[in-house]
């Protein structure tokens, strides 16, 4: 291997569960995914109007730069 280059690994594991423990997983990524989207969203709305807040005031903060 050439020097400065990285050697990236993987793993691939199968999961061998149960129908009940499948349907957890199922149901458990449905609520990450749907807190992420709605966090998403929020964010989005604070930034799109902290953009028109600074169109008014320069000096206004966007949400990424804190409070």
């Amino acid at each position: 291997m050439a020097a400065g280059m990285k050697l990236v690994r993987a793993h691939k594991i199968k999961l061998d569960c149960t129908d009940r423990q499948a349907t957890y997983f199922a149901k458990a990524c449905g609520c990450a995914r749907k807190a992420w989207n709605w966090a998403l969203t929020r964010w989005k709305e604070e930034y799109e109007a902290a953009k028109e807040a600074r169109k008014m005031d320069p000096k206004a903060k966007m949400p990424s730069e804190g409070s």
